[in-house]
């Protein structure tokens, strides 16, 4: 029972103290962080002791891109991008840290690459990060020969070999300086077959030279890349088909690549003459094909043709001839659906856009109307209550009428030309449209708003001596306007949309007019305590 004790005790301790060492890791995070290039393993083990859920959103941001470098570094492989992205998304858009958020990016068209070649983002997040750096002047040559180095195999898998090749010799220059040879003779075989299948024979010449240099500095050194560049050189450029095929079958693939180096020898075998052999790798490389060629059948079937061909068998011949020419057909079927759904994407793209225009065309039409027949109908009300208000009433119902009247007609002259305007804004090109559109709204809204402020200074003489008054204590023409339309009888609903405001901005300045008037000595005068203004509660009152 004793020994059980003192076992439970330690194991307590432990808890405790690892807990504690969960408790401090901001601090553990960049230890780890440091210690991803000189001790990979022991980073990834040290990751592995913190638990996740503990951490704040961005330590968990910053714990995911460590795992994931982590990972990389320990050639551990990737089946999605579900940690990296949630990095990637909180470094671009939640913080300023711009080495974490190069390489987020990095690291997230990294595992896109490796998931598929031919993921157009990966190669899209990997100049992200390449102008993050360049922009923000980021020093870590180790991250920026990565970046040259998988947007040159990048541009290399699109056929741009002159961009792949300035990437790769961008990258062999930082690993020069840094002294890591095992990368930089990496990014040499990736250059030397670069230049080889962009047929700049003179380059490659020289880059194996530099290769060859190099390794004579490390004679230790051995790789299956190595292997796989020399190969495709001798072949291609020197048209040693022996020493070709010595580096071929001394080439050890992943099995992603075994249809590359079937399809390799069946092309070295063809230039020796040797049929049969050609055809049998052909069959494998077929066979070990990536998932990715399927629209390139016919390519290995007229090889295939070919072959049976200058073997001598004509029904062979004949048969894959066939397959060659129905998978071609079935290929350009494919590429063509594939360009009607993205034009049909484009399409109703198209027509989403014009009916937004259609929809914001017709909204401006029917607010427009609408402020008409909302002053029309304010206008008809107003007629029957004249007949029971006092003459300081009519008169003051009469201005306001003239105000209304100004209005209906500054929209109603307006409107005479909006069909003819909106006319030729619809007829302009796309790009153009919205943007003459938004300057067709604020200009009729600047010249309803000019004529109405015209048409309340022409009558502010006619206006009863303490809202004169007041009026001079006002500060701008909004408060102004505001405050002359209030003592109208206008609501805010009508005020705001004769102005082009909200009703609730109608009443923010209301409020400020009362604040102003408290600070000011007309505060205590009885007429100016009954101005419409100062009510606190706004009515809508009948002319809503």
């Amino acid at each position: 029972m004793k020994a059980l004790f003192i076992k439970m005790l330690l194991l307590a301790v432990i808890s405790v103290n690892g807990g504690m060492s969960v408790g401090r890791y901001p601090h553990n995070l960049s230890q780890i962080d440091r210690m991803l290039y000189s001790s990979p393993e022991q980073a990834l083990d040290s990751l592995s002791m913190i638990d996740e859920q503990s951490l704040t959103k961005g330590d968990k941001a910053y714990y995911y891109l460590l795992k994931t470098i982590a990972q990389h570094k320990n050639h551990i492989s990737f089946y999605d991008d579900s940690i990296i992205s949630l990095s990637r998304k909180y470094y671009v858009t939640k913080t300023h840290d711009y080495y974490n958020q190069a390489r987020s990016l990095f690291y997230n068209g990294l595992i896109l690459y490796k998931l598929s070649f031919a993921d157009t983002m990966a190669h899209h997040y990997m100049l992200s990060a390449e102008r993050i750096v360049n922009d923000h002047s980021i020093q870590d040559n180790r991250l920026i020969a990565l970046i040259h180095t998988y947007l040159g195999k990048i541009n290399d898998f699109n056929g741009n070999y002159e961009s792949a090749s300035n990437h790769y010799q961008k990258a062999i220059d930082i690993e020069d300086k840094l002294g890591n040879y095992r990368n930089e003779i990496l990014d040499y075989c990736e250059l030397l077959i670069c230049l080889t299948s962009g047929k700049d024979s003179l380059q490659a010449e020289r880059t194996f030279d530099a290769l060859n240099s190099l390794l004579n500095n490390h004679p230790d050194f051995h790789s299956s890349r190595l292997d796989n560049a020399k190969a495709i050189f001798f072949l291609h450029c020197r048209s040693q088909l022996d020493s070709a095929l010595y580096y071929s079958l001394c080439w050890n693939p992943s099995p992603a690549d075994m249809g590359a180096k079937n399809k390799l020898l069946a092309s070295i075998y063809r230039k020796k003459g040797e049929w049969s052999k050609a055809i049998e790798y052909e069959k494998i490389a077929f066979v070990n094909r990536r998932e990715s060629d399927k629209e390139y059948y016919h390519v290995y079937y007229r090889n295939l043709a070919d072959l049976y061909a200058n073997w001598g068998y004509a029904d062979s011949t004949s048969h894959y001839a066939t397959l060659a020419y129905v998978s071609l057909l079935e290929s350009y079927e494919q590429k063509s659906n594939k360009r009607i759904l993205e034009l049909e994407k484009q399409y109703d793209i198209a027509t989403k856009e014009a009916a937004l225009d259609r929809v914001r065309r017709d909204r401006n039409i029917v607010i427009i109307l609408f402020i008409a027949l909302l002053i029309i109908v304010v206008l008809l009300i107003r007629e029957k209550e004249l007949v029971r208000k006092n003459t300081m009433q009519l008169q003051r119902e009469a201005k306001k009428d003239a105000v209304a009247k100004s209005v209906v007609s500054s929209v109603l002259a307006t409107y005479a030309g909006v069909n003819k305007r909106l006319a030729i804004i619809h007829n302009l090109p796309d790009k153009d449209r919205q943007e003459a559109l938004n300057q067709f709204i604020q200009e009729n809204k600047s010249n309803i708003s000019r004529n109405l402020q015209s048409l309340l200074e022409e009558y502010h003489d006619t206006l009863p001596e303490i809202v004169r008054k007041v009026d001079e204590l006002l500060e701008g023409t909004q408060q102004r306007t505001v405050f002359i339309l209030t003592e109208m009888d206008f609501s805010p609903n009508e005020i705001g949309r004769m102005l082009g405001i909200s009703s609730s901005q109608v009443r923010m300045v209301k409020k400020a007019i009362r604040d102003r008037i408290a600070l000011s000595s007309l505060v205590h005068v009885d007429r100016v305590r009954q101005l419409h203004v100062m009510h606190v509660k706004d009515s809508v009152g009948k002319n809503q």
